[in-house]
């Protein structure tokens, strides 16, 4: 009988002691998962900077590389940096290109010299590389021939990045079938225009987004601009013909327009394509909300394009000096 009593006791204390290092391990683990306050806020700051900005592919000469002053008797080495600064990735689909074209001199002058190259692997910003991908091009020519009685040659050498690039913009708004009907109801929202501003790590950005209410039908006035200080090139443009492009090939932006809970109803162009005239261009879209209270949503308005960007540097190439 004391044996079973004993036997009894120690199994209700290791019943005890399992429950006990059950809950201790349940507050661990919730004091592990316990989200920091600090922590979430550095996260959300890194994600509110990839995310913006008004740049794509920046390019520069790279000090020296060609110097400002050579004798023709050397190389023509020119050294070009490339860096995504935008948020969009180049390089990693095959559908994906840029290109750089390098030109401005005598081809029977400066000889040889690869014109037009890939940029390769060019990811964009993220929370993992913040400055964006970042990778160099060399140009080289085969030797340079001055003509006959020329002393000097002062060509503008031309750099122009050619490249395929995408904005994301997901502006909150507020929708309402009941906008204009008066009530006491504590509504969740109230429609008004949607603030944009800061750019979206691209060079097109949506600007302005102006939302109305005809009962269930939302519509949204979206305004975008040309904000990266390059050209326009339509996405219906191959990227081979660049830079020889004419003046039918600039200022086109092809778009969609998403709302999560809202049916999609037409958009004006119906082409989804928008000309942009001095840098700048409008669209609208609508959407079958439903009978619904107010609530928030975001809007996901999606840009393509391609984009062109051009540096330029002049070499003086200057005839070696002849001693009898």
């Amino acid at each position: 009988m004391k044996l079973i009593t004993t036997f009894k006791r120690n199994n209700t204390f290791n019943q005890f002691m399992k429950r006990a290092l059950f809950i201790l391990l349940v507050l661990f683990l919730a004091a592990c998962n316990q989200q920091n306050p600090q922590e979430i806020n550095q996260v959300s700051a890194v994600t509110s900077y990839v995310r913006s900005g008004t740049q794509g592919v920046e390019m520069q000469f790279v000090q020296n590389l060609p110097p400002r002053q050579m004798y023709e008797t050397g190389d023509l080495v020119t050294l070009i940096e490339l860096r995504n600064k935008g948020s969009h990735d180049l390089g990693r689909e095959p559908f994906q290109q840029c290109f750089v074209h390098f030109g401005g001199f005598d081809k029977n002058i400066i000889r040889g010299v690869e014109e037009r190259q890939t940029c390769g692997d060019l990811p964009g910003k993220s929370a993992f590389l913040q400055d964006g991908g970042f990778t160099s091009i060399e140009f080289t020519s085969r030797g340079i021939t001055l003509p006959a009685d020329t002393d000097k040659y002062v060509p503008p050498l031309v750099a122009t990045v050619c490249y395929e690039y995408k904005t994301i913009a997901t502006p909150q708004v507020c929708v309402d079938p009941n906008f204009f009907e008066i009530t006491s109801e504590q509504k969740a929202c109230i429609v008004r225009d949607a603030a944009v501003s800061g750019g979206q790590a691209a060079p097109v950005a949506v600007t302005a987004v102006n939302v109305d209410m005809a009962g269930p039908t939302a519509i949204f006035t979206i305004d975008i601009s040309n904000v990266g200080g390059g050209r326009v090139i339509s996405p219906r443009t191959p990227l081979t013909k660049c830079p020889k492009l004419d003046y039918n090939d600039f200022d086109e932006v092809q778009f969609s327009v998403e709302l999560p809970s809202g049916q999609f109803f037409k958009c004006a162009p119906e082409t989804q394509l928008v000309r942009l005239t001095n840098g700048r261009g409008r669209f609208v879209c609508q959407f079958k909300i439903g009978n619904t209270p107010a609530y928030q949503t975001p809007l996901r308005v999606e840009l393509n394009y391609n984009y062109m960007n051009t540096v330029r540097r002049d070499v003086e190439i200057i005839r070696t000096p002849q001693f009898d």
